[in-house]
């Protein structure tokens, strides 16, 4: 069985992504934003310097 990345991740649209931290703002800097989610409900999210987190 060959795993992609439909099976590993969930898509979003950037609105999505907004809503999604609005709860995490406090902990996360004004400028993050929400770049992957994985199916296990993972985010990843990409700070103003580019770095992934």
């Amino acid at each position: 069985m060959r795993i992609t990345w439909n099976e590993l991740t969930v898509g979003f649209s950037p609105d999505d992504g907004d809503a999604l931290l609005s709860d995490w703002r406090w902990l996360v800097a004004d400028d993050a934003e929400l770049v992957l989610v994985s199916s296990l409900g993972d985010l990843f999210l990409r700070d103003g310097d580019g770095r992934i987190h």
